[in-house]
């Protein structure tokens, strides 16, 4: 079998032919890596041979701060010039910027009713694969932070406000009130409470039922959160020169953990790891935070460690100016207690009745505890319905999608496609309702 392995991987240096290594956002579709660079517009890297090429035809902007895939097309959000949209795994590109009401793209989101884009004046929505864009409902506010937490999403904004919506942005409510005027750096939502990371004001609750935020910031050493996420239901804050923090609810503060030096860009919790990307360095805890492992072997030092992204068995970290670098985590392990039962954890995605009419049931296996999002999409590769986005423990797991959507309604019969993600794979498969 295989397991991930983090431990003993080694990051090779993989910009060949990517002549412009400052990378600040990084995407993938299957096993084909996208890079988005500061100078240079967008790369791929190409399958079989291992180098780059420069995926920017029709792309005139340099300057790409983010990069999205909607389950039917490439979208890259830059510096001054907008959106644009390509169809063909960026072998060329469309300027997509009718209706959009401003140039300078903070961040690019998705969900199944179409692509989002915050910028200096708002969010604004396109759910016709970038030919025009419209007002989502949420204009004239500065939108830094975009999140999508079980279906609805967030928007953080310059001056202390966070929005959010559940209706594909016809509509935005405020989240309670009471933030301080700075900017939300990111919005995490656990169970039914909020958080925020506001710069310069440390991290902020919103309880269930509350309509005012609080300040959680006792324990911190400084208040210049760069980075807020939750792994395994626990809530860790990512600081300016001070490591990893995780909350912790009993004491009512934040706890060091032993990662508690170093400027953390950010947090991203894959499956039941949580990664740490500082200067020159990756650091994985599968643990809660308790111990970490330095997971850098090769990579550059001094040069800040800004994205992941995976791609088939690989995972690549974006380095500033530093190109992009290579990991295998897929190692070959004995594991004398599983035998011939051993499975790799999504080595099966099994959909019974299919056709279906009342309601489909999807089975899988996890070997181990992990983040798990489960999905239904349309043929045009819109998000239909979430049947999971969440951690779930180890052993068998059964989901029905009996055609419901995530808008209330429900699914027209037809084909679609149902797509398992957990561990950074990938498993697809096809389901018919006739109904």
């Amino acid at each position: 079998i295989f397991r991930w392995n983090w431990y003993d991987s080694y990051w090779d240096w993989m910009s060949q032919d990517l002549w412009n290594g400052d990378v600040r956002a990084m995407t993938s579709r299957g096993s084909q890596p996208f890079a988005g660079t500061f100078g240079a517009g967008v790369f791929r890297l190409e399958p079989g041979n291992d180098s780059w090429s420069h995926a920017s035809s029709g792309l005139t902007a340099s300057l790409a701060r983010c990069l999205v895939w909607d389950g039917l097309g490439l979208y890259v959000g830059t510096v001054g010039s907008g959106v644009y949209v390509s169809g063909d795994r960026g072998a060329t590109w469309v300027h997509s910027i009718d209706g959009l009401g401003e140039l300078n793209v903070h961040e690019l989101a998705s969900d199944a009713s179409g692509v989002y884009a915050a910028n200096w004046n708002g969010v604004w929505k396109t759910g016709n694969h970038g030919v025009s864009w419209s007002a989502s409902g949420l204009q004239g506010n500065g939108i830094f932070a975009l999140e999508e937490w079980l279906a609805r999403l967030y928007a953080g904004t310059f001056t202390g406000v966070v929005w959010s919506s559940g209706d594909g942005g016809q509509n935005w409510d405020q989240e309670g009130s009471g933030l301080p005027s700075a900017c939300v750096q990111d919005v995490v939502r656990i169970g039914t409470d909020l958080y925020a990371a506001l710069m310069g004001q440390g991290v902020w609750v919103l309880p269930d039922g509350e309509t005012t935020w609080a300040a959680m910031s006792d324990g911190l050493p400084v208040l210049d959160p760069w980075s807020l996420t939750a792994s395994g239901g626990d809530l860790f804050v990512g600081l300016d020169n001070n490591g990893v923090y995780r909350w912790n609810g009993v004491s009512g503060q934040w706890d060091a953990t032993v990662l508690d030096y170093g400027t953390i860009f950010f947090l991203h919790d894959v499956g039941s790891l949580l990664l740490a990307g500082s200067w020159g360095a990756l650091y994985a805890s599968d643990d809660a935070g308790a111990t970490w492992s330095d997971v850098h072997d090769g990579l550059e030092p001094w040069l800040g460690v800004h994205a992941v992204a995976s791609a088939g068995d690989d995972w690549f970290a974006a380095l500033d100016n530093g190109g992009v670098w290579r990991a295998s985590l897929l190692t070959a392990v004995e594991d004398p207690g599983s035998g011939a039962q051993a499975e790799l954890s999504l080595d099966v995605l099994k959909i019974h009745p299919n056709p279906f009419s009342a309601g489909a049931r999807i089975a899988f296996t996890l070997d181990r505890p992990q983040r798990v999002r489960l999905a239904v999409y349309d043929v045009a590769g819109r998000r239909v319905a979430t049947l999971v986005d969440d951690d779930l423990d180890a052993g068998p797991q059964e989901r029905v999608w009996d055609g419901a959507t995530d808008a209330g309604g429900r699914a027209a019969a037809g084909v679609y496609i149902v797509r398992l993600e957990a561990g950074g794979k990938e498993l697809v498969a096809k389901t018919i309702n006739l109904r």
